[in-house]
């Protein structure tokens, strides 16, 4: 579990291994991983519970899950955004929490050698899938960045929904602004509910702000505001992942931040459809 000394042993590792090129995959829809575990529910009403959480090379799968299931903040989620996760971690979750998903791995990491991506886990039916291959790459390792989308059938609506992690300070500003700029570039005109949540690496509150400017370009929202820090590391607290949201009301956000399943606090949101 997720003691500060654990946490500052995995830093070094990671900084260490981050040296080393990563195999990439950039084929446009491989490998893909998705399964269907979702029992009979009832009709839904219009709200919906998001999460977005990055746990941290899937090292701590089964508490990850536990939490998921036993604390009120954040069990019975509508949506499940996952970073930093594998084929068996996702699968796991799924399985064990009556999800559908959708799994693309960004690439093969030299910190443990495993696959590494997002994934979108949902209650409701998923109707299309699309791996978002973001531009540039880490100077260090060559390391791409990904976005995974899935289209979900709630009801009569289908709602865009992206699982995102883009690149660390290690890239320059203007490349990473590029990179935001590139993925609501991919958000369709035919769109009208749309979820954007993720690892965005923003370490500061200045980094927010330029965050939400760019977003607000297709009319999404961080319906996240005020929840505090995601990351607390050694003392030092960053706002690192955030949920975006177009034509949805916010009626309730928080980070709940008790977890021991990894280096990064699950961040959520209730959310109402906007008509």
């Amino acid at each position: 579990m997720f003691t500060n000394a654990l946490r500052f042993v995995l830093i070094i590792i990671f900084l260490i291994s981050s040296c080393r090129p990563i195999q990439n995959y950039l084929e446009p829809d491989s490998p893909k991983f998705e399964g269907v575990y979702i029992k009979d529910k009832e009709i839904p009403d219009r709200v919906l519970k998001v999460i977005t959480w990055n746990i941290c090379f899937s090292l701590e799968t089964e508490k990850a899950i536990e939490e998921l299931y036993d604390k009120d903040e954040l069990n019975e989620a509508d949506l499940l955004l996952l970073q930093e996760v594998d084929e068996k971690s996702v699968q796991s979750i799924a399985e064990s929490l009556r999800y559908a998903y959708i799994y693309y791995p960004a690439s093969k990491h030299t910190f443990h050698n495993n696959n590494f991506g997002n994934a979108v886990l949902s209650k409701w039916p998923i109707i299309y899938t699309e791996k978002v291959i973001l531009p540039y790459q880490n100077p260090k390792n060559q390391q791409k960045r990904i976005a995974v989308k899935a289209g979900v059938k709630i009801r009569d609506d289908r709602v865009a929904v992206y699982s995102v992690h883009t690149e660390t300070n290690w890239m320059s500003k203007k490349r990473r602004d590029i990179q935001i700029d590139y993925l609501i570039n991919e958000v369709g005109g035919d769109d009208e509910h749309v979820i954007i949540g993720g690892d965005f690496n923003t370490l500061l509150n200045a980094s927010v702000r330029n965050l939400e400017n760019i977003l607000s370009k297709k009319d999404m929202v961080r319906a996240t505001k005020r929840v505090g820090y995601s990351v607390d590391f050694l003392g030092f607290k960053f706002p690192m992942d955030h949920i975006f949201t177009k034509n949805f009301r916010v009626l309730a956000n928080g980070i709940w931040q008790g977890s021991l399943a990894s280096d990064h606090f699950p961040v959520w949101v209730i959310l109402e459809f906007d008509d």
